[in-house]
């Protein structure tokens, strides 16, 4: 096994290291060997779009009253950013017609 040091670590990225670590019962160093471990995996780097979805309608239930972006359109919106991470990442040109770009333009 290998050993890394990191230098200049701002205050604030390791207090929240410790804070994870804590919440999830490790030391610092090993909460940092897994993240490191799941950052590195393929496919690992995206965000979960079924628990990204999830957030979006537990947000949705707390503020009833509110206005709210259908999630049926929020879904299609982060599911299209996401396939144009992905072709990025894969070197896949991004095509027009699939309307990823227009869907980016507007944003969230």
């Amino acid at each position: 096994m290998a050993t890394l040091t990191v230098r200049n670590l701002p205050k604030e990225t390791l207090e929240r290291l410790e804070a994870r670590a804590r919440a999830h019962n490790r030391s610092l160093e090993a909460e940092v060997r897994e993240l490191l471990g799941r950052a590195v995996q393929p496919g690992q780097g995206e965000p979960d779009l079924g628990q990204l979805l999830e957030l979006v309608d537990r947000v949705a239930a707390m503020t009833p009253a509110v206005p709210q972006t259908d999630s049926a359109e929020l879904r299609d919106r982060m599911r299209a950013i996401s396939e144009r991470i992905l072709a990025q990442r894969e070197g896949r040109p991004l095509e027009e017609s699939a309307g990823l770009l227009d869907m980016d333009r507007e944003g969230l």
